[in-house]
Parts: structure tokens; sequence; C-alpha cells
């Protein structure tokens, strides 16, 4: 896995936690913590601290456990600490902020385990003018000034033609007629 942290996604898991000391910042020694392994056998993590994944989200408490040998994040604690909503596709999953949407990450399903994989970054493209017409009618016509802000803003991609608006648009002519 080309040395990234690779952590999967839990719904069995109470707890993060992680078998590589390295992973987790901010180490701090815990009272023990009764821990039941995968293959059914007990242990105790005893430290703790946080982790921050891939697209620089932040998780707490995650648990140092020796004898695992993997990293794993629980959904209901994701849940909780992230206040995100998650919804499982057949082939991946994402994870949103409850309130306002925003993607906070993505899981990828391999070998029927979720795998988190960050937030993607994502180049918008928009196909020149007939978009801009759309965005234009979308938007309640806002001038050329306004819309090449609103994609500036977003990051949306656009070339020299979406940045003028040559053609008139009828409902903006009527609406400016007296």
């Amino acid at each position: 896995m080309s040395g990234k942290p690779v952590w999967m996604i839990d719904s069995g898991a109470s707890c993060h936690m992680s078998g590589d000391l390295d992973k987790i910042e901010n180490v701090r020694t815990i009272p023990p913590v009764a821990i039941c392994l995968p293959n059914d056998t007990h242990t105790l993590a005893k430290k703790q601290g946080q982790t921050t994944l891939e697209g620089k989200t932040s998780v707490r408490d995650v648990l140092y456990v020796p004898e695992l040998n993997c990293n794993m994040l629980s959904v209901a604690k994701l849940g909780k600490d992230l206040n995100c909503a998650m919804t499982f596709f057949d082939k991946s999953c994402v994870l949103q902020d409850r309130t306002s949407r925003t993607l906070i990450g993505v899981g990828e399903q391999r070998d029927g385990v979720y795998y988190y994989a960050g937030a993607p970054k994502v180049k918008r493209q928009v196909n020149a003018v007939a978009s801009k017409r759309l965005w234009h009618n979308r938007f309640g016509h806002p001038s050329s000034d306004v819309l090449s802000t609103f994609f500036r803003n977003l990051e949306i991609a656009s070339n020299e033609k979406m940045n003028k608006m040559d053609d008139v648009c009828d409902i903006c002519y009527r609406a400016k007629q007296t």
C-alpha cells in the first residue's frame, strides 16, 4: 500500500485503533482498556493519541494496540466525533458533514473491506459556452463578472470563451427594458 497509512473503516470496532505507534501523534499513557481482537483473543491498550488521515482530517482517541496488525476507524466514533453521515455503496463509502453535506472523505471497498482514501481533489471541468449559459440561468441571470467570480472561487476550470458572455440572454435583455 505504498507506505501510506491504510485505515480500515470498521462498523464492528467501538474505538479507533492502530497497531503502529508511528501512526499516532501526541501519545499519552491511559488506564488499560480491554480489547477483543478479531481472532477472539484479548489484549490491553495502554496508550492513546490522535492521527491525521488523508485529506487532513484529524481523529482523536486512537488506541495503540501492539498486537493489532492494522489500523481501524470506528464507524460509530467517526459519526460522533466528526459529526458526519456515512453512506455505504457496493464499491465505496462517503463521509459527509451532517449539516453542510460537505465531503469529508471517501472509502474504497477492496476484498469486502472499506479503506479510508481521503477527500478526493476534484478539478471541475466545465463545458465552455453551453455551461456558462446553464449556470447563468440557474443562478438567476447574474452578470458575467459575478459568474466568473463564482467559477474562480470554486476553482472551476474555464477557458476564455467562458469568461465572456458574447451571446445576449433574452431574459436579461427583456428585464432591463423600461
